[in-house]
């Protein structure tokens, strides 16, 4: 994966940078959360599906 230093913008208070592996158990325990998934479109999220998901945005960002 490309490495974490891909920092698309930064403000005094927010990165915005490209996902990397090290993000993976933070976006699962968010989307894993069932209190924010019941106002979305995800139930029953799981680790693979974060790893899946961070693995494809590496892909279409290559």
């Amino acid at each position: 994966m490309k490495n974490a230093n891909s920092i698309f913008t930064r403000t005094n208070r927010v990165v915005i940078r490209q996902f990397d592996r090290q993000d993976i158990e933070a976006f699962y325990q968010y989307r894993a959360n069932p209190t924010i998934a019941k106002f979305q479109s995800w139930e029953n999220y799981t680790y693979e599906d974060a790893e899946s998901f961070v693995q494809h945005q590496y892909r279409v960002h290559l």
